[in-house]
């Protein structure tokens, strides 16, 4: 008899997660090779699955994303049954690890790091030629967060301890203690417009893709920064090199992109303005998503609800 659970992991890291989840689920199908009955499916356990096998399973109940984005599976919502359960990876090591990178690369742009790089690359002592020793206090260099999810979430909580000024932007208002919350596109000037540092961490939706453009970029003060560690999609690579050259944009500390890998010939990686990271920010730690995922299939099994925060509202996609 076929297993019901079904094993689609197709990343850098497939053959990894795929080898602890066997341990798990060791007569579970696994694509492309160990599939023998499509029908018997119920639960998958997927990471950028082939394009239409969502729907080649008429039996699904749920399908499991290994990490706590899943645009990969919500492009596909439509060609899934009304009462399929799109689940996700919620950790809060991945969540550290996301906030202490987005503080790393604040602090990189609040200190002109990369002026100091080239000088240092050039042999050049530029001791009081990049600062002039009088460089913006934590206190006088806000943040400005846009999506405030759990990672969100998190960062904030960071940038608080740190002494920074937050603020936050996301669909809907929220009350969060110590942070400036703007909500709705008609928020999005007032949110933008005293910030030296604006931190993307949108999920992929349709209302997301391609929000970060020239007119978005033009509403902040003239020298601020971009972070981008949600998904590269969210921006514009053309509007986002326009705004560096024309340097309404100091710089950008990007590590995700429109297409990855990022190509070679893509003028990012040259440009003088920009630190370019492979997609490495945060990542989901196998075990606990492993344990969390095997959760999810039992609870699903048992007939009992899955923890409410792993499961994605479909119409929002997130």
């Amino acid at each position: 008899m076929a297993s019901e659970v079904l094993l689609a992991v197709v990343s850098s890291r497939g053959s990894v997660w795929t080898k602890e989840l066997l341990k798990h689920v060791p007569d579970a199908q696994v694509w492309p090779d160990r599939v023998t009955d499509l029908d018997a499916v119920k639960f998958m356990i997927v990471m950028k699955q082939p394009e239409g096998l969502l729907e080649k399973c008429p039996n699904l109940v749920a399908v499991n994303g290994l990490g706590h984005g899943v645009d990969y599976i919500t492009k596909e919502e439509g060609k899934l049954k009304p009462d399929v359960q799109i689940l996700r990876v919620v950790d809060t090591l991945m969540a550290e690890r996301m906030a202490y990178w987005n503080l790393w690369a604040i602090i990189n742009c609040q200190r002109r790091c990369e002026e100091y790089l080239q000088a240092q690359r050039a042999h050049r002592w530029s001791h009081g030629e990049v600062e002039d020793l009088s460089s913006e206090d934590n206190a006088d260099f806000r943040v400005g967060i846009l999506g405030f999810g759990a990672l969100g979430g998190e960062l904030a909580s960071v940038l608080r301890k740190n002494g920074y000024p937050v603020s936050a932007w996301a669909r809907s208002k929220r009350d969060v203690e110590g942070v400036a919350f703007f909500a709705g596109k008609e928020q999005l000037p007032a949110f933008l417009k005293d910030l030296r540092v604006l931190v993307g961490l949108l999920p992929l939706t349709p209302e997301t893709t391609g929000l970060v453009d020239k007119d978005l970029l033009a509403m902040l003060p003239r020298g601020a920064f971009f972070i981008n560690a949600g998904r590269g999609q969210s921006h514009k690579t053309a509007d986002l090199l326009e705004a560096l050259d024309s340097d309404q944009l100091a710089g950008a500390v990007l590590d995700v992109f429109e297409e990855e890998p990022l190509a070679k010939d893509s003028p990012l990686w040259d440009h003088p303005k920009v630190r370019v990271f492979p997609h490495v920010s945060s990542w989901t730690p196998i075990a606990p998503g492993v344990q969390q995922t095997l959760e999810n299939w039992e609870a699903i099994r048992q007939g009992r609800a899955v923890a409410p925060e792993r499961v994605v509202k479909r119409h929002l996609g997130y």
